[in-house]
């Protein structure tokens, strides 16, 4: 009868054992199951916000540097510049702008009873792609400060003139060239989908007839722009 009862025992103990390793085989079964779905999950979620699409325009002014850069009182020309970017963001601090920009540049060179005094006015228009970077924290959401560095292609209408005396004399030439621009924007958002920016860009040109004046004493024309407008948000 102990023999039995011993037996029956074991055979309970054996079973206990069995039930208690497949118990911890389904729970470790639905755990991991779970923290899959829950991490594909956050991974699909991921990849549907971190690829945005934002933008502005905005409107301002221009300033050339170059050969023909200066302005005297009394004879400033105003150069204006509109300018649509759109942005491409892969995740909360990098991203792609890409640009229109067109506008007008002018400038004259200091009148001289030796040299002739030459003025400068152009139609240009501007596409780049440039990378952007995000420098607030993330945590900042109204305020928002991005650096951006890319290149371009710029096209422009320049009429040049030439004054010495009595003689005057006009060239007009349609003008390309790469340009790099470099900037700074920072967007304040009223909205979640929309707010105001202002952005300052530095353009360094890779060719020095942008005004059809060629100095060698002077560096590569560039010209910087500075806009203001509203930004937003694509949702």
């Amino acid at each position: 009868m102990s023999i039995k009862l011993i037996f029956v025992l074991d055979k309970f103990n054996v079973m206990k054992n069995t039930i208690f390793v497949l118990l911890i085989f389904i729970f470790s079964s639905n755990l991991c199951a779970q923290k899959k779905y829950k991490f594909d999950t956050i991974d699909k979620n991921i990849l549907k916000t971190e690829v945005k699409w934002n933008g502005n325009i905005s409107y301002g002014n221009t300033y050339f540097i170059g050969d023909l850069n200066i302005n005297p009182k009394g004879k400033f020309r105003p150069n204006i510049a509109l300018s649509l970017k759109l942005n491409k963001e892969f995740n909360r601090n990098n991203s792609l702008q890409f640009g229109i920009i067109k506008g007008n540049n002018s400038g004259e060179n200091i009148q001289d009873l030796t040299t002739p005094f030459s003025k400068f006015r152009s139609q240009f228009s501007q596409v780049y792609i440039a990378y952007r970077k995000a420098l607030t924290v993330f945590g900042i959401k109204k305020i928002q400060i991005h650096t951006i560095s890319g290149v371009g292609y710029h096209y422009a209408d320049v009429e040049l003139t030439s004054e010495l005396q009595e003689l005057v004399s006009k060239t007009t030439k349609d003008v390309w060239s790469i340009f790099f621009p470099i900037g700074l924007e920072i967007s304040y958002f009223i909205h979640d989908s929309w707010g105001v920016i202002l952005s300052f860009t530095d353009q360094i040109f890779g060719q020095d007839n942008i005004d059809l004046f060629q100095d060698s004493s002077n560096g590569q024309d560039n010209q910087l722009i500075l806009n203001l407008g509203f930004c937003f948000k694509f949702k």
